[in-house]
């Protein structure tokens, strides 16, 4: 069935160095007047316009200000999922701990960007995002799924990051409410979220797991 709003929300990824130059450009804005303003109203026309380009230019890679904002989300969830690839998990050796301390470093990543919290769990204005910013955009659980491929032998749960989305989506709904309460994602709601992913994951991930095995270093 087609959605219009898939539509309205799609954006041109850039192919050429200028290209992306520009595109980038645009999102730093974005995040810079998110970062700055609680709900920023502007129009794809005064973005051009801020930052002296054509206002095709901003055109030519999102049709819409919800498109801009989605990138500018996937944009955030691509920096958390970076940020999961270089964690040394190597000490851990249950998965409910690297699960745990990955939800924490997530954290970490939201409450020291107000636009990442504003994007994804602020004010109703940006309730696009909850829609479409994760729509076919599991950067963050398959940067997870990965770390727990590396370290355990978890081969037998087929859909992986599928597990790990539907987690994510119980910690989110967490960690709205402690945005809306506190104005950041507050420690004790993160460890209650975790408790209540972790319990969701037991029911298809044994308590405790193998290690993977590692190739031998010879000498």
């Amino acid at each position: 069935m087609h959605d219009p709003y898939y539509d309205k929300t799609r954006y041109r990824r850039p192919k050429r160095t200028q290209g992306h130059k520009t595109f980038e450009q645009i999102l730093d804005h974005v995040e810079n007047r998110l970062n700055a303003e609680t709900m920023p109203e502007f129009a794809l026309n005064e973005v051009a316009e801020d930052l002296g380009l054509a206002v095709g230019s901003v055109y030519h890679f999102f049709p819409s200000k919800e498109a801009l904002l989605i990138a500018t989300a996937h944009r955030v969830e691509n920096k958390i999922s970076n940020a999961l690839n270089q964690e040394d998990f190597t000490d851990f050796t249950c998965w409910q701990d690297v699960l745990r301390q990955a939800s924490r470093r997530s954290v970490r990543t939201f409450n020291t960007s107000p636009a990442a919290l504003r994007l994804f769990y602020g004010a109703t204005g940006f309730a696009m995002v909850d829609r479409g910013g994760r729509r076919g955009s599991r950067r963050g659980s398959q940067a997870m799924a990965r770390v727990l491929r590396r370290q355990f032998e978890i081969g037998f749960i087929e859909d992986l990051e599928g597990l790990i989305f539907r987690a994510t989506l119980i910690t989110d709904s967490f960690w709205r409410d402690s945005v809306r309460q506190h104005g950041w994602i507050e420690s004790g709601d993160v460890e209650l979220s975790m408790d209540a992913a972790l319990a969701f994951c037991r029911l298809y991930i044994p308590t405790q797991l193998k290690s993977a095995s590692r190739p031998e270093i010879v000498a």
